[in-house]
């Protein structure tokens, strides 16, 4: 008997506006994924009670327990560590701000990468799985997912992330990861100060996510999943669907298949080496 697959899907960073895409995930991810594979939800949340970035014009008060219309099998609920987060603001601010506001948006985005670091690593110590999916959980969700499909194609290594939106990156509002690649995207945090100090320009989420998988031995692949950001106050956000340009294209295929693709050999060839 073949033993089923596995998958894993992961909320995490500030839930925002759950109430209005919660039934579009649902349908979308949830369910499809529990027809293919033993599925769990996992989920990270700061205990956050306000949302302040005027850049997006989401102001106000949040719910903290909006979590829970997700029914997540596993859930770290953690209280907001200033600290942590001022110890990453006051390195990488020196480098700049790329949003051009007041801060705001680079503490959120540094919570939501703890946040997602937080629960990878909770991944990481229960061994993980076959397919492990990566969801803000303020996108409305358009298409159903896959996972068929990705349960057949996506190989320890890959990554997949949308065709659309890469902002000079990759598009970093959803990933598909196999077994071996999900730490990578989880734990992207750890190279935020290298992107900064290599290019000497502002932490930017997406450039981020490009940098941390082409210095990895993880290969990309595009989806055409589709999925709209919705924010605090229920309004949709602008999303362009169009395909990236084709050099754009070219160079995230040299850089992060082409690329890992010679590393891996590389590494492989010399550890041979090394054994004999």
């Amino acid at each position: 008997m073949t033993k089923k697959k596995t998958i894993i899907l992961v909320f995490y960073g500030i839930t925002r506006s759950l109430q209005h895409t919660y039934q579009s995930i649902f349908e979308n991810i949830i369910q499809p994924a529990r027809i293919e594979a033993n599925t769990k939800t996992y989920c990270h949340f700061f205990n956050q009670k306000e949302i302040n970035n005027p850049r997006t014009a989401e102001v106000g008060t949040l719910n903290p327990d909006e979590w829970r219309l997700l029914k997540p099998d596993v859930f770290i609920i953690d209280e907001i560590n200033n600290e942590s987060e001022n110890k990453y603001i006051d390195e990488l601010s020196r480098y700049g701000n790329a949003w051009e506001d007041s801060g705001e948006s680079l503490r959120n985005i540094i919570r939501q990468l703890l946040s997602l670091q937080r629960i990878t690593r909770r991944i990481q110590a229960d061994g993980g799985a076959d397919l492990v999916v990566f969801i803000r959980p303020d996108m409305l969700i358009h298409t159903k997912f896959p996972f068929a499909d990705w349960l057949r194609s996506i190989r320890p290594n890959t990554v997949a992330i949308p065709y659309w939106q890469w902002s000079g990156g990759l598009n970093d509002r959803l990933a598909v990861c196999g077994r071996q690649s999900y730490g990578i995207v989880g734990e992207r945090l750890n190279q935020a100060t290298h992107y900064c100090k290599r290019y000497k320009k502002p932490l930017h989420s997406e450039r981020l996510l490009f940098f941390s998988l082409k210095n990895s031995t993880a290969q990309i692949c595009t989806t055409d999943v589709r999925a709209t950001r919705i924010r605090f106050n229920g309004e949709s956000a602008n999303e362009s669907f169009e395909h990236v340009k084709f050099a754009k294209r070219l160079e995230a295929f040299l850089l992060c298949n082409l690329w890992p693709l010679l590393r891996l050999s590389w590494k492989n060839k010399f550890e041979f080496k090394w054994k004999l």
